[in-house]
């Protein structure tokens, strides 16, 4: 059996409004071995402070603040890099961690060695209004293979767990990736089998300052964005079968 211990990733910026919610409902999943690793992107607003606070009174929170503003994909590669435990969870800062989020997919790593990484299904929020509505809905459920990851990001990098061994070839991030849960997933695809679990085990809040747009991009950005997503593929591969690295087993 493995280690239960987890690791919680954390990028912020300028998170003051739904903070808190976030780290108490993701603090109330963790144990005392466990850890929330926050790493802050030069945030202007009261989030520092909060942060400040949450690591004083709780040693499970470990806090590093960025010296200048990197943007979302390099503060998580930060986080990631100083990650301790053998499961590490993403986490974005305004979402809601509901029930048993930690416990469920432990247990899928638990039954199935094989499995690299665990995918949750999210419930929407828009703002705080509950929709009912699924990030992955019936019938659109993730295709979980390289191919479709190279057509189409098929991860959410909140709903996204996966074993550390991962980060030997994801660490550091090669340039130019349109996002880090995409590049990410591709690492976890290649590690080994990787488990949709189709149950709402997140609040997804969706809102005006969301990292990740919404709305559509325009062909020309998308299929740019799509050639710089291959040669980083292609800089993967390099290093996946380069260095022997192993299949989870």
């Amino acid at each position: 059996m493995l280690s239960r211990c987890v690791s919680v990733c954390m990028a912020t910026y300028n998170g003051e409004l739904f903070l808190s919610e976030q780290i108490d409902s993701i603090l109330a999943e963790l144990s005392d071995q466990d850890e929330l690793v926050v790493v802050d992107d030069g945030s202007t607003d009261s989030t520092i402070n909060l942060l400040s606070s949450y690591a004083t009174k709780d040693a499970r929170v470990k806090l590093t603040r960025n010296t200048r503003n990197m943007g979302v994909i390099k503060t998580f590669e930060l986080a990631l890099s100083k990650a301790q435990n053998e499961i590490i969870f993403l986490a974005d800062q305004d979402d809601v961690w509901l029930s048993g989020r930690v416990s469920a997919c432990l247990d899928i790593f638990d039954k199935y060695p094989q499995v690299s990484a665990v995918l949750v299904n999210a419930e929407i929020l828009a703002f705080d209004q509950r929709t009912g509505v699924s990030f992955y809905t019936a019938g659109s459920e993730p295709k979980l293979s390289i191919i479709s990851q190279l057509y189409k990001n098929e991860f959410i990098g909140c709903c996204m767990c996966f074993r550390k061994s991962i980060l030997k070839v994801a660490l550091p991030f090669a340039s130019g990736i349109s996002m880090h849960d995409w590049w990410l997933g591709c690492c976890a695809l290649l590690a080994g089998n990787v488990y949709f679990l189709n149950d709402n085990k997140i609040h997804y809040r969706r809102h005006s300052s969301n990292a990740s747009p919404s709305s559509r991009r325009d062909l020309y950005t998308v299929f740019k964005s799509r050639m710089k997503d291959i040669a980083c593929f292609v800089e993967l591969l390099v290093r996946r079968f380069g260095q022997g690295f192993k299949r989870v087993k």
